[in-house]
């Protein structure tokens, strides 16, 4: 058949085969696309930004401005390849070989940190503090490098009305493995309490991923017709005005960004919550593993919501869902007082995060027209930077000299209502 389908004949029988291969493989591609994800990211809970992450870099010594970007390092990292791919990824026939490749260079930075903990951590902990940092930074490396292709290669595969409850049920996996997650770190850090712990706890995050590595190797990617695509072949410069184009004339894009630019607040308070909950509670380093648990509770119950009503009700009600509690965070910030106020935050805490990334997720397959995918998640990028950078920058400082976590509990409130405001401007539907 020619690639080019000048034929509407051709063309319309190229899509129905399409479309047909597309539903002979969907389950298959469907539950590897869950349980992929859910696996991944239950191993991340082991070295969670909000608990364990910064936790570790104090036990090592790390300053407060660094712990400040804990939470950032993974978000920061993918954010950069996509600024420079998306144009070289768009010219891909087939995504799935190079993001099997690549993928490789995401995993094993957590191998060599757990080691370097192991090892170094309890005598020389100023040499295992910098492979600790650099563990999420080059994974979120390999994972900018992947995600444009990966990205594309789930929406070629699993079509928009199953989107949401996709994603949902990958959060939902996550959660249940995040309640392991928060058993084993209370166990791990009981046992094994300072470096050494942390270093297990990064060896079975790495476990995990390498589980996730073998699941998405399962996944059966299905191509779409070949259209002659006059931006397949654009340069880089060519690709960041494309981008500015897109900004300029895409309204319902720039009011998805404008949300997703001012949800960043959610970071500001995020690397002081364990560390603000040991010191307000007294409890020792292996109550993170309950507050791990409760988090991950309050992610389930979100996921479970979102993969019963997320197809029905669209992203938009799961954004402004995430956005209202993760005001009920700030006023439990304000109030908080003892181990229930800090379970509570915490379960809030990880509703708002799940239905979020439900939310964003969901709303980013939507607008995104086809073969365009990787550009879009560019200029998605490109706008998250200074956020990250500023959160994290911000963070640090209220913390040191502006009133420490009330005043962040209040920055965070009034961001988010911000960003309902232009939630409640997109379409209602899905």
């Amino acid at each position: 058949m020619n690639p080019r389908l000048d034929s509407s004949e051709n063309s319309s029988a190229a899509w129905r085969f399409y479309e047909a291969e597309r539903q002979r493989y969907l389950p298959r591609n469907y539950w590897a696309n869950v349980v992929e994800g859910g696996l991944y990211m239950a191993g991340a809970a082991f070295v969670a930004g909000e608990t364990v992450l910064p936790a570790m870099v104090k036990s090592l010594g790390g300053p407060n401005w660094l712990i400040a970007m804990t939470p950032i390092l993974v978000i920061f990292g993918f954010s950069l390849p996509p600024l420079i791919m998306a144009h070289l990824v768009e010219r891909l026939t087939w995504m799935k070989p190079y993001v099997m490749i690549v993928t490789i260079f995401q995993r094993i930075p957590y191998l060599i940190a757990g080691l370097a903990l192991v090892i170094w951590g309890p005598s020389h902990p100023e040499v295992a503090l910098p492979f600790v940092i650099l563990a999420p930074l080059l994974s979120g490396l390999g994972a900018g490098l992947a995600i444009p292709a990966w990205f594309e290669m789930v929406c070629r595969v699993i079509p928009q009305e199953r989107m949401a409850s996709s994603w949902a049920l990958r959060f939902l996996i996550q959660g249940i493995g995040g309640l392991l997650a928060g058993g084993v770190i209370a166990f791990v850090l009981d046992r094994y309490p300072g470096p050494r712990g942390f270093g297990i706890l990064m060896l079975i995050t790495f476990a995990f991923l390498v589980l996730s590595f073998f699941v998405l190797a399962l996944m059966k990617e299905v191509r779409p017709p070949v259209r002659d695509d006059p931006g397949s072949h654009e340069t880089l410069i060519e690709s960041w005005r494309s981008r500015w184009r897109i900004w300029k004339e895409n309204l319902l894009m720039r009011r998805f960004l404008y949300a997703r630019m001012l949800a960043f607040a959610y970071l500001l308070p995020a690397p002081y919550l364990g560390l603000q909950a040991l010191a307000d509670t007294g409890k020792p380093e292996s109550f993170l593993g309950t507050l791990v648990i409760v988090q991950m509770i309050g992610g389930i119950s979100a996921n479970a919501g979102s993969a019963l009503m997320g197809d029905r009700l669209g992203a938009r009600w799961l954004l402004l869902a995430s956005r209202m509690t993760l005001m009920i965070v700030c006023i439990g910030l304000w109030l908080a007082d003892g181990v229930v106020g800090w379970i509570g935050i915490f379960f809030f805490y990880g509703f708002s995060f799940a239905t979020q990334n439900v939310g964003f997720s969901s709303m980013l397959a939507q607008l995104c027209p086809p073969g365009k995918r990787p550009t879009f998640m560019a200029l998605q990028s490109l706008v998250s930077l200074p956020c990250l950078l500023g959160a994290a920058l911000v963070a640090g400082i209220i913390m040191d000299h502006l009133g420490g976590m009330m005043t962040i509990a209040t920055v965070t409130f009034v961001f988010q209502a911000s960003a309902g405001y232009f939630l409640l401007q997109m379409p209602k539907g899905k």
